[in-house]
């Protein structure tokens, strides 16, 4: 509804695309001097390596045991998992279109996500499931990068490209804040009462938002021909009967 109000549309012409564009840039080069105004107080604190912890690696630490530096090797290896299967992703992207794509994602990450809660349960013997779960979850996180925007330009009219962009972004946003919010919420409510079981019940809390993921996904097609990716046939003339 916003994308139809004039003031909120997409710039069409050259020079408010520009500007549009320069003010965008200068909003990422403010984020990044302000971001390294806290990564220089962090480090000044002696707190750079714990921030990193909390944020990425507090089940890994917390549930199962694992010290700092283990936790952060961990996670170095599965992100590499992750830049390495989003290329396998895009080939079955390509294969079986983006929909199909996505949905096989979202299969993978609630598997992942029942295997990480199990393990949790387990405790440090719980580990190797749980490394099976992460690769399983890192590997997803590249299959959606690649999926869920060929997906967006298939949806697209070419005419409207940007703007319906721009609404994928802010839906994204959306959504990571809704399952940070999702996962916090039930950890500060149950730890105390639940201890470990609380982190269980937190990462399977998020096996409800895949299943919401696929319902949604389920009814949309992706091969229509009036996407932004799709070039129309080019008109070959008639020549006239004389």
């Amino acid at each position: 509804m916003l994308l139809r109000v004039p003031i909120a549309a997409a710039p069409r012409d050259a020079a408010a695309v520009a500007a549009l564009q320069a003010q965008y840039f200068g909003m990422i080069s403010e984020v990044d001097a302000q971001l390294a105004r806290v990564w220089s107080a962090l480090r000044e604190l002696g707190e750079w390596d714990n921030t990193v912890i909390v944020v990425m690696s507090v089940v890994t630490t917390q549930a199962l045991g694992v010290s700092d530096r283990d936790a952060n090797t961990i996670l170095l290896g599965l992100t590499i998992v992750a830049i390495a299967m989003s290329f396998a992703w895009g080939a079955l992207c390509d294969r079986l279109g983006p929909k199909r794509t996505l949905i096989i994602v979202l299969g993978s990450w609630a598997v992942g996500l029942v295997i990480g809660g199990i393990a949790i349960g387990l405790g440090p013997s719980g580990l190797p499931p749980f490394l099976v779960a992460g690769a399983i979850l890192g590997s997803g996180l590249g299959g959606v990068t690649v999926a869920d925007r060929v997906l967006m330009l298939r949806l697209s009219p070419p005419e409207r490209v940007g703007e319906f962009f721009g609404l994928y972004g802010l839906v994204g946003k959306g959504s990571q804040v809704i399952g940070t919010l999702l996962y916090g919420l039930i950890l500060f409510i149950f730890v105390d009462r639940l201890g470990i079981g609380a982190y269980q019940v937190a990462v399977l809390s998020l096996l409800v938002t895949m299943l919401i993921g696929v319902w949604l996904v389920w009814p949309v097609r992706d091969d229509w021909a009036g996407s932004a990716d799709v070039v129309p046939d080019p008109v070959v003339p008639v020549p006239a009967e004389g």
